[in-house]
């Protein structure tokens, strides 16, 4: 009954591995389908290679399994409320990628990002690899003035955008 939304979410966590977000079972991709009521989840300890459209799981906002026997991602609360307290998240990619997850020990768990698909787990993980290295590179390294986060970020979503082709 979920086919498009089963074979998104799937397609989603196959990323995760080739993107090395990920390894043998850890990690998972949700989405959501506001208009159904349902969210798709990757089953619980189930390894990537393993992984088929069939194996997704839906559930309702309360969790409650709609489709599929198998049980959901034990993260699936973390989703469903990231999913109730942000209407505008489609999908949700948690991983324990190396680096990002070495800046998460006060939270005890790896990075939870949101989109329609793992890109910003790739791009927090790249970030995360930087700025150990200049860290590492020079241990008192002092902020960077907000001018140059503000020039990236408006170059690309500011009034007067620029970067990238209209």
């Amino acid at each position: 009954m979920y086919e498009d939304l089963k074979e998104a979410v799937w397609r989603s966590n196959l990323e995760l591995p080739r993107q090395k977000l990920v390894i043998y079972s850890w990690g998972n991709v949700s989405g959501i389908d506001r208009r159904a009521g349902v969210v798709a989840i990757k089953p619980s300890g189930v390894a990537y290679d393993e992984l088929m459209p069939d194996k997704i799981v839906v559930l309702n906002f309360a969790g409650e399994a709609v489709e599929g026997s198998l049980r959901p991602s034990s993260d699936t609360p973390t989703h469903l409320e990231l999913y109730r307290s942000f209407t505008g998240i489609g999908g949700i990619c948690h991983t324990h990628s190396v680096y990002a997850t070495m800046w998460a020990p006060a939270a005890n768990h790896g990075p939870f990002t949101w989109g329609s698909a793992p890109e910003a787990a790739v791009v927090l993980e790249q970030a995360a690899m930087m700025a150990l290295g200049t860290l590492t590179l020079g241990p008192k390294q002092e902020s960077i003035s907000q001018v140059l986060p503000d020039k990236h970020y408006l170059r690309k979503h500011g009034k007067g955008a620029y970067y990238g082709q209209k």
